[in-house]
């Protein structure tokens, strides 16, 4: 995270702004959701391996995605955040609507097997818990279109708004551009056949979906809810115009996705804690990888005995030799120090990049734990998640806001 982004986010927290500020998904179209600068995202849940893999045969899936996927490294604008969360407290959600939908079977076949489903409601939450695997693919704007194709989605978006008055607040059907959405379909459809390629049952989320399963990271408590979003083209009935809407459509349309999205706010306890809804929330960066890769499947392992509910987060970006630009012009003139260390790394990584095949990419990882509000502090309670985290990881550094790292 750059400095200015970190400026800006501690000025935001000092403001006391809602959360929903902090949401900048804008609209749907028909296959993705886009921000407010017209970046295009499509989730993506990963449904698992279609087979029993053993450690070597995870091994050789993992380098063979690595390769096939490096290509969309080579120029920034098109991000991977690989999404994981485990929660063993509402394993009984997941359970009940599994089993509700077995019940119903049974009883159209005229069986009586209540006493059964009964008793795996009773017990399977006991030794199960809920987990969820998402991959967010965005593809930005402002760096995968030139200048020409900037000058071709700029006259799309005027033309077509030049006929309807303002939209304020409301979703804006006109921000997704044809010239983004076909390059964004391509990514797509390039990394799910890679996924499927390997093996890996992928599917991509209808966007109503999409802005449900945002929504479950923020608030747990809704996982298994049934809450739906309204989207463009539903049926509305219009609403009456707030004070200094004037002249504005926003009344007549589907309120914004992240009024709807963040129906509760967060509020700052301590310097590491943040209540959002009815869970208290700490989490943790990693700001060195370990020096030797390990599967994630002993973090998963060391993490499911201990009952204790956490996700992570992974944003992989193309373009990583741009991010130390100014790094290295600085590390060059003051070449001393921890500088010094700086300027060796960056010529080690461009060494790397100019005599091999290898990729540089921009990664962030943020770790997070929560529990219920009312009970003993995430910080306290889930003391084990953090020493679990740490020894798959670097060092770390503690933030205050818990929440996912979105590109943008």
């Amino acid at each position: 995270m750059g400095m200015l982004t970190r400026i800006l986010a501690d000025v935001a927290l000092m403001a006391r702004q809602p959360l929903g500020s902090f949401v900048d998904i804008r609209s749907p179209s028909s296959d993705a959701l886009y921000n407010n600068r017209g970046d295009a995202m499509t989730l993506v849940r990963i449904l698992g391996v279609r087979r029993t893999l053993s450690e070597a045969d995870v091994v050789q899936t993992a380098e063979g995605l690595r390769e096939d996927l490096s290509g969309l490294a080579e120029q920034p604008g098109y991000v991977q955040q690989w999404w994981f969360g485990s929660d063993p407290t509402v394993a009984g959600t997941e359970v009940k609507r599994t089993v509700d939908a077995t019940r119903s079977t049974a009883r159209q076949l005229g069986l009586d097997l209540d006493m059964i489903f009964d008793e795996q409601e009773r017990r399977l939450p006991r030794i199960m818990r809920w987990e969820a695997c998402y991959l967010a693919l965005w593809t930005r704007r402002s760096a995968v279109l030139n200048s020409e194709e900037e000058k071709i989605a700029t006259a799309q978006e005027g033309a077509e708004r030049e006929s309807v008055p303002p939209l304020g607040d409301a979703q804006d059907p006109f921000i997704a551009v044809d010239v983004v959405a076909d390059k964004h379909r391509a990514y797509v459809e390039r990394v799910l056949s890679c996924l499927h390629l390997h093996g890996i049952g992928a599917l991509k989320m209808d966007p109503r979906d999409m802005v449900g399963a945002i929504r479950e990271s923020i608030y747990p408590g809704s996982i298994g809810t049934g809450w739906r979003a309204r989207l463009l083209g539903d049926r509305m009935h219009p609403r009456v115009p707030e004070v200094g809407q004037e002249g504005s459509a926003e009344s007549l349309l589907p309120p914004s996705l992240r009024d709807q999205i963040c129906s509760e706010d967060a509020n700052e306890l301590e310097l590491r804690t943040v209540q959002v809804g009815q869970h208290i929330w700490a989490n943790v960066d990693m700001t060195l990888v370990p020096e030797r890769s390990r599967p994630f499947a002993e973090l998963v392992r060391t993490m499911s005995g201990s009952g204790i509910p956490w996700r992570v987060s992974l944003l992989i970006e193309g373009g990583g030799e741009t991010m130390f630009a100014v790094k290295r012009v600085a590390a060059t003139l003051l070449g001393f120090g921890k500088n010094r260390r700086i300027w060796k790394a960056i010529a080690a990584n461009e060494e790397l990049a100019a005599n091999t095949n290898e990729r540089l990419v921009k990664l962030r990882v943020s770790f997070a734990t929560w529990a219920l509000a009312g009970r003993n502090r995430p910080s306290r309670r889930n003391g084990l998640c953090y020493c679990s985290m740490s020894s798959h990881g670097g060092t770390r550094r503690s933030r205050r806001s818990p929440a996912t790292p979105s590109p943008g």
